[in-house]
Formats: C-alpha cells, structure tokens, sequence
C-alpha cells in the first residue's frame, strides 16, 4: 500500500503545472512514506529540500507546518544515529514553538 501511495505522489510530481506549496506538500508526504519504510536518507533529503524551499511563500520560519517539518527532520535524524544534527534541530523547533505559543505552552 506504501509503495502504490509513493508511485501515486511521484507521478503527481511530474505534472508541470503544480505549484511549489504542492510541490513540497507531495515531497513531504513521500518522506513520510520512506519515514514507515525506514528509509532514512531518502526522508532525510526530502525533508531538507522543502525546509530549504524558498519558493513556497506559505512556508515562514515561525509557522505551524514549518515546526512539524523540522520535528519530523529531527525524528530522521535521531533514527539515523545522527545526534549532534538532531540536537540541533530539536533545538531550533522548540524555539521556533516557543516563539509561536509563548513560554508557558
């Protein structure tokens, strides 16, 4: 079922008229497959090439879905024994949720 969804998302990415929020929103639900498939540095690229993305407008530093994203970057990280990196990123999202919902939440 994983591999027919990733077939599915992929060929969605090869039309020419999508956009870049779509774009990286298909990028991100592949990563997630490779998530379950425990292909970590397949996610691990995705995930990276849409919080690099500077195309996609609705993509802020501050936002919800940015947060989710590198959360998730940081679960790869940490799967891949990679600590330093996951530090890191942890670091950045809890900021990144502080600055969003205060100090208290």
């Amino acid at each position: 079922m994983l591999a027919e969804a990733e077939r599915m998302y992929q060929r969605a990415l090869k039309l020419n008229d999508i956009s870049p929020s779509a774009r990286n929103d298909l990028n991100l639900r592949i990563a997630i497959i490779y998530q379950k498939l425990k292909k970590w540095e397949p996610a691990r690229k995705l995930i990276s090439a849409v919080l690099e993305s500077e195309s996609d407008k609705a993509f802020i530093p501050s936002s919800a879905q940015r947060i989710l994203t590198q959360h998730r970057l940081t679960e790869v990280y940490l799967e891949m024994d990679e600590l330093d990196e996951a530090e890191k990123q942890c670091k950045e999202v809890m900021n990144a949720a502080r600055r969003i919902n205060g100090r208290e939440h």
